[in-house]
């Protein structure tokens, strides 16, 4: 049996957000193969400190101390001219301070792995101390999404915005991990991402690493088909301190839902998630027919409540762990091209898509009129899923 390591910046959870359900997914496939899995879950804190949860899982909460912030500063414009891999935290990134690598040392200095796994590029630090502390013969790398591309995407949407400081600072985070992301490609022995379109994009980067995909995947078997008849009731849902999400509920508000209002008065919109701020809980509170739940705990409710689920993102990374979940309780799903991007599904047989307003319109009235489009797209998306996307 081997032994692996498995660093995660979050708990594993089936029922989590995206990242906890891609942290689980690695998990289950490391436990099916037979591997010794150890975990540190690497977090940040107030008190800063490692706590041992069990003999193979630790948890190492992260806090920085205003000199170690000024050092990481230095290392991170150094990092640009050298081939260190570094960062400071401003930039999205979890730099390794000395304080860490004492914590680190005390539990590991001992340990013979057969190979260390790094989920998330951010950690990647960790993981590359860790080999030289232990040996290990091998290191892998999840990025998950290709971080570089996710963030200058952001940056273009918060540009276009207006939100010009947040715009620079996801411009810089953007560069900064497309010089790591080179460095990775040199360091570890594999790379893995979720989508093909990622592993292109990495393929034609220089290194020695085997980009691999692991597509992302939800938990257990899907549910049976919502009967069509309910309400008329649009669902979207997602987490409001990711950017792209904010931009997208936003825009569809303004610019759509008060026509699909006027056409058909039934029509209502179910929104939810964790992290939204004050000012758009009033927003969406003021909207006729606009329904507000935060931090809903069981979302399958969400899912039974409603008959369409809507996916105006005009930015990000990665595939949309929303759209084949909405898949998975059988309801169709009217996305733009970011919202499907590098999964394998296709226009009017998986999802409808819409990128404008006038589309969306149209689509969610067709949903909404034809049964029979509605049974052929939840259906066959819901066959997609149970074949490609489900362990």
């Amino acid at each position: 049996m081997s032994k692996v390591l498995f660093i995660t910046p979050v708990h594993p959870d089936a029922n989590g957000s995206g990242r906890q359900k891609r942290a689980h997914l690695w998990l289950s496939n490391l436990q099916m193969a037979g591997h010794e899995v150890h975990i540190l879950h690497v977090q940040w804190d107030l008190a800063e400190g490692m706590t041992s949860v069990s003999e193979r899982k630790h948890v190492l909460n992260v806090r920085f101390t205003f000199t170690e912030k000024l050092n990481q500063v230095l290392q991170f414009f150094t990092a640009f001219f050298t081939s260190e891999m570094a960062g400071i935290s401003r930039f999205f990134w979890t730099p390794l301070a000395t304080s860490q690598k004492a914590h680190l040392k005390s539990v590991y200095q001992n340990n013979d792995f057969d190979k260390i796994i790094c989920f998330r590029l951010y950690l990647s630090e960790y993981a590359v101390y860790l080999k030289s502390l232990t040996g290990c013969p091998l290191m892998e790398l999840d990025m998950d999404d290709i971080e570089s591309s996710t963030w200058n995407s952001i940056s273009r949407l918060l540009w276009k915005d207006k939100v010009f400081k947040r715009a620079v600072i996801h411009k810089l985070t953007s560069f900064h991990s497309l010089l790591n992301e080179r460095r990775a490609l040199k360091l570890f022995d594999s790379v893995y991402v979720c989508s093909t379109d990622d592993k292109g994009r990495l393929d034609k980067g220089s290194g020695n690493a085997e980009v691999k995909v692991l597509p992302n995947k939800i938990h257990g078997n899907p549910p049976e088909i919502p009967i069509l008849g309910k309400p008329s009731r649009l669902l979207f849902i997602g987490s409001f301190g990711y950017y792209p999400n904010e931009e997208a509920i936003l825009w569809f508000t303004k610019n759509v839902f008060p026509e699909l209002r006027r056409l058909n008065p039934s029509i209502t919109l179910n929104i939810a998630g964790f992290g939204c701020p004050e000012r758009l809980v009033k927003y969406f509170s003021s909207l006729e027919g606009v329904f507000f739940f935060e931090g809903v705990s069981i979302i399958d409710e969400m899912y039974e409540q409603s008959n369409i689920v809507i996916s105006p993102l005009h930015a990000g990374g990665g595939t949309k762990l929303k759209v084949l979940e909405a898949m998975w309780f059988g309801l169709p799903v009217v996305g733009t091209k970011e919202s499907v991007r590098g999964l394998a599904v296709t226009a009017n047989d998986h999802y409808l898509a819409a990128d404008t307003k006038e589309e969306f319109i149209e689509q969610c009235l067709l949903l909404l009129q034809d049964e029979q489009i509605y049974k052929h797209l939840s259906i066959e998306a819901r066959k997609l899923v149970a074949e490609k996307y489900c362990y």
